[in-house]
Order: C-alpha cells, then sequence, then structure tokens
C-alpha cells in the first residue's frame, strides 16, 4: 500500500510556493455607485472620492418618495428610466440647493458651526479611538502620532 503526502506547497516556474486557496477566488464587487465615481474621474479628470455623498444623497431622495417607489413597482425599466431622465436635473438642483443652503448657513452661523464640529469631531474621536480605519484615498496620506499630553503636569 503506498502513502501518498500532501503538502501545503504547489511547485511552478520559480519554485514551490504555498497554496493560498484562492483558487476560484472573486474580487468583491464594487458598489455601483463607487464604479460610477470612478468613472467619472477617469473620463473627466476629477478627484472624486467615495467621501462626496451627493450621489447617494440623490438616490435617497429617489427611494424615499412613494411616488418613485410606484414607478419602479409599476412600470418596466424604459419607462421608469424615461420619468427618471425627466425628472433628474430637478431633483439634482433640489439637492444642491439644499447643501448649499446648510454651508453658506453653517458658516455664517457660529453656533451652528460650533454644533457642527462638536458632533461629527467627538464622532470621529470616538471612531479612530477604537482604531476604526479610514482609507486614504493615496499612499502619500501617512498617519500621525502624537506624544500623550499629562494635564496633570
Amino acid at each position: 500500500k503506498k502513502i501518498r503526502v500532501r503538502s501545503n506547497w504547489e511547485p511552478s516556474a520559480q519554485g514551490f510556493h504555498p497554496i493560498t486557496g484562492n483558487a476560484g477566488h472573486q474580487e468583491r464587487k464594487k458598489d455601483p455607485l463607487t464604479e460610477l465615481i470612478q468613472q467619472i474621474n477617469t473620463r473627466y479628470g476629477t478627484n472624486f472620492t467615495q467621501m462626496d455623498k451627493v450621489l447617494l444623497q440623490i438616490e435617497s431622495d429617489y427611494a424615499a418618495k412613494e411616488e418613485w417607489q410606484g414607478y419602479a413597482q409599476h412600470n418596466d425599466f424604459k419607462t421608469f428610466m424615461l420619468l427618471f431622465n425627466k425628472e433628474f436635473p430637478n431633483l439634482a438642483v433640489e439637492r444642491y440647493n439644499q447643501n448649499d443652503a446648510f454651508f453658506v448657513k453653517m458658516f455664517s452661523e457660529p453656533d451652528m458651526m460650533k454644533q457642527v464640529t462638536g458632533t461629527i469631531g467627538g464622532i470621529l474621536y470616538e471612531q479612530l479611538r477604537m482604531a476604526h480605519k479610514y482609507p486614504t484615498p493615496d499612499s502619500s496620506h501617512q498617519y500621525v502620532a502624537e506624544k500623550k499630553v499629562d494635564w496633570d503636569e
């Protein structure tokens, strides 16, 4: 009786390398909005990142409206897209105005700025303390560790 020993190594032109277990592994699909942003960046030379949530805001605006839920439920894709393409500029302008009004108000109202920075700063601090890692757009950005300050000295 022959004994066959299985190893965790596969031969290649460069020698033996460990088997990774990635046979048939598929890349994780990117969400459609991420892909759209990448296509816009490539085509128009922009540098929008996933932090640009305007597209997600517009999608959410439509999804929240019963009218659009009905259009999707009771029409085929072609009819839905005809309605969507006709209405999209109006909703995009509405979203732009809402975002613009928010920033104008925030920069003109010190109390609002204080509330926004306090809230976002608090959330960000807690997330960073929990070692949540935010991806950086490129490798030129690095995290900086500061010396801990003892305030009781």
